[in-house]
């Protein structure tokens, strides 16, 4: 049956070549479709080249081995070379092409991986003396300040062996050191965190990306020391520094500390201080992107500049009349677009914002068309090829995911049936403020569309009333918040920032009462259990192909939704989690979930909680505990945490699972599945399935070993593999070896409490 609007791949016109008669037969087959499709897209087909570069750079991050640099740049030479000698428009050397562009994208990853590669500590947790740089100190009045050292020394550690950067926590409230002072602090040091559980966020690749090589927390207050002055472009980023954490200072002195946290977080990019529970209302409300500085902050910015020049010059009639106004609003719109890209951070969204805006005011100086998909693609380019990391995190997919699905719309409403065959131009219909609300709704719309599917597959949230906390929140955020702060910052040189930073402080409270009004609204956040990456994949293959793609087979990329919707709908999900250091194991029972172990590891269990598709305030059952052990008898995988040896006689006689604080003997393993504590230090945190149709079997996936041999996998590179085995099956039951049996094991014993 024809689908209305769609045709066939075959109804398409094939082009008579050069000398070709006017009725040649265009040639058969779908090789020649293809074909035709592709040379009727124009130059829609550059579009592709970042997805392709980005298709390239998560391969590399999905390989459990770095692969060889090499290999992988003779072979995009010779894909190159091989779609330069091919006959252009053919299929093949679309092949040859798509080839070359995936394996740059590796290749782009590889070399950024080399470049900052560095160690990463991984010794035992204890204080350290730790001398250095400070580069970054965010303010938190809740957990204390978090400091950011450029390494000199870390005693005990050989120089070579030091990490490039960590990162600590002070408390100590009266600092005698500023940014840009060399310190010295006695530090407990630890490995950056991995993944809480295997296939989630894992802090120790972004940390690595970051060259920061260990996390603590300080057990003295850093005290500054001599040290020989440092290179230029070190002094010139710590000025940068001093001028952010400056104007963060003078915000937070002017406001309240929550609005004032808010405030500074939309000026500085330093998000530290702002509360979990106003994140969550914020997060409920569907606000949250207000928090990560991106196109809507810079265009903001950029576009008050602008109009502020522009609009100015117009008073003038001599000005306006015979001078390029519009260029010049242009010029100061790009210096003011580049200062804000320094004193915000310089985050992944930020800069993909900065270099739109960049492409954006170029076109303007060039008398070209400024809004085009082909801007976006330049700008995910820049960002693929010099940050190839940032693809795998959610602020890149989020921020690539609504511009593309904004520009597209942008380009749909132009592009109305019949408007260009007749050459019209779209046709305002309202007022300003019917057309302002309409066109918030349609933004909001939108973009909460296109980015919905990456904050359920990262966050495993949904914000059900989204769309209604963004229309009463966004005409107060970019008609009073954004305006009242850049006039503030633009002032304090003078001092006379007070009046437009209360404003500002005003209109970001009025925005928490309603992000607060919303959450609380019934069913205001939606929990999506976790899926695997293939289907989210397939969800952005599909939007892509959508929106890029101008002729009727765009529509195909629905199907691709469809099958990344139908595979996220039959993930699997774990039976079982086990925290990294041991001390927490959480089952999924048909009657809920129940724990077992401490009280600790609250972040993991939040993580699993959600993973689940549950919130992270569900009733969980504790398993009861005693002297010896804690254990759950009565689950489809039996369990028991030993915290003293006399339990393993019958724990690991009648256990599927035991978590061993002390060290279990051999002939426990026999009987039961055992992580103790050196296990779980090759391993990071643990999986467990239930193998399908097989009661007797589990099957276990590490988070170590999902990430493989990799520069950032920190377990890998210090202990080698994990070391638990990927399948395991109950063996028959039976008491533990008589020289192993102890009178008091018997209270640790699952069969009885």
């Amino acid at each position: 049956m024809p689908v209305p609007g769609v045709r066939r791949l075959a109804d398409e016109p094939w082009p008579a070549g050069p000398g070709a008669a006017p009725d040649a037969a265009p040639p058969a087959g779908l090789v020649a479709a293809l074909e035709r499709r592709l040379e009727a897209e124009g130059e829609r087909r550059f579009l592709f080249a970042p997805a392709l570069i980005g298709c390239g750079i998560l391969v590399f991050f999905a390989l459990r081995h770095d692969p060889a640099p090499e290999a992988v740049a003779l072979g995009a030479l010779a894909s190159g070379l091989l779609a330069l000698k091919l006959v252009p428009g053919s299929l093949a050397r679309h092949a040859a092409a798509m080839l070359c562009l995936v394996l740059l994208g590796m290749l782009a990853a590889t070399v950024r991986t080399g470049l900052v590669d560095a160690p990463v500590f991984a010794g035992e947790p204890r204080v350290r003396e730790v001398s250095g740089l400070v580069e970054r100190i965010e303010r938190d009045p809740a957990s204390g300040d978090r400091v950011t050292l450029a390494v000199r020394s870390i005693a005990g550690v050989a120089p070579d062996a030091a990490p490039r950067r960590v990162t600590f926590r002070s408390r100590v409230r009266e600092a005698s050191y500023e940014i840009g002072d060399t310190v010295a602090v006695r530090a407990v040091l630890m490995p950056p965190p991995d993944a809480a559980r295997p296939g989630g966020f894992d802090f120790a690749r972004q940390a690595f990306f970051a060259g920061i090589g260990a996390r603590g927390y300080a057990v003295s207050a850093p005290v500054a020391v001599d040290a020989p002055p440092s290179g230029l472009l070190t002094r010139l980023a710590i000025g940068v520094e001093r001028v952010r954490e400056a104007i963060g200072g003078r915000i937070r002195a002017a406001m309240s500390p929550e609005a004032g946290a808010i405030a500074t977080a939309l000026v500085t990019g330093q998000r530290s201080g702002i509360g979990e529970e106003t994140q969550d209302a914020l997060r409920a409300a569907g606000l949250a992107h207000i928090l990560a500085i991106s196109g809507l902050h810079m265009m903001l910015v950029v576009g008050a500049i602008f109009s502020a020049v522009r609009y100015g010059a117009a008073l003038v009639p001599e000005i306006a009349l015979t001078r390029p106004v519009k260029k010049w609003a242009a010029a100061a719109a790009l210096v003011g677009g580049t200062a804000y890209l320094l004193i915000s951070g310089m985050s992944v969204a930020t800069q993909r914002a900065y270099i739109m805006a960049l492409v954006v005011l170029l076109a303007v100086l060039a008398d070209r068309p400024a809004i085009t998909m082909r801007n976006v693609a330049l700008a995910a380019l820049a960002i693929l090829l010099l940050r190839p990391e940032a693809v795998v995190s959610a602020g890149f997919q989020m921020s690539f995911a609504a511009t593309i699905a904004l520009v597209a719309a942008y380009e749909a409403l132009r592009r109305r049936p019949g408007r260009e065959a007749r050459g019209e131009r779209p046709r305002r219909r309202g007022g300003t403020v019917g057309r302002y609300v309409l066109g918030l709704l349609l933004t909001s719309f939108v973009a909460g569309a296109a980015t919905g599917p990456f904050a359920a597959y990262h966050f495993h949230r949904v914000a059900t009333y989204g769309l209604l906390g963004n229309l009463l929140a966004m005409p107060i955020f970019g008609m009073v918040v954004m305006p009242a702060g850049l006039a503030g910052v633009l002032l304090m040189p003078l001092g006379l920032e007070g009046p437009f930073l209360w404003v500002m402080g005003q209109g970001i409270e009025a925005i928490l009462k309603i992000s607060r009004w919303v959450a609380g609204l019934e069913g205001a956040t939606g929990i999506v259990p976790a899926v695997g990456p293939q289907s989210l994949a397939a969800v952005a293959f599909g939007a892509l192909w959508l929106a890029l793609w101008r002729t009727g087979w765009r529509w195909l990329g629905a199907g691709a939704i469809a099958i990344g919707v139908a595979m996220a709908a039959l993930a699997e999900a774990p039976d079982a989690y086990v925290d990294r250091s041991g001390r927490l194991v959480a089952l999924r029972e048909a009657h809920g979930v129940t724990t077992v172990g401490g009280r600790g590891a609250a972040y993991e269990r939040e993580q699993w909680l959600l993973s689940w598709g549950m919130r992270t305030d569900h009733p969980v059952r504790s398993a009861p505990c005693d002297d010896l052990a804690c254990h759950d008898k009565d689950g489809a995988i039996r369990t028991s945490r030993v915290a003293h040896s006399a339990a393993f006689a019958e724990d690991c006689a009648l256990a599927d699972l035991v978590l061993a604080a002390p060290a279990a003997p051999a002939w426990c393993g026999e009987r039961a599945l055992v992580l103790d504590g050196e296990t779980l230090e090759k391993a990071g945190a643990v999986a467990i399935y239930r193998a399908a149709g097989e009661p007797l079997a589990l099957r276990i996936e590490t988070a170590s070993g999902r990430t493989g041999a990799r520069p950032w996998n920190w377990r890998w590179r210090a202990h080698g593999p994990p070391g638990v085995p990927a399948r395991w099956e109950r063996r028959p039951r039976g008491r533990a070896p008589e020289e192993a049996a102890h009178p008091s094991a018997a209270v640790g014993a699952l069969g009885g409490n």
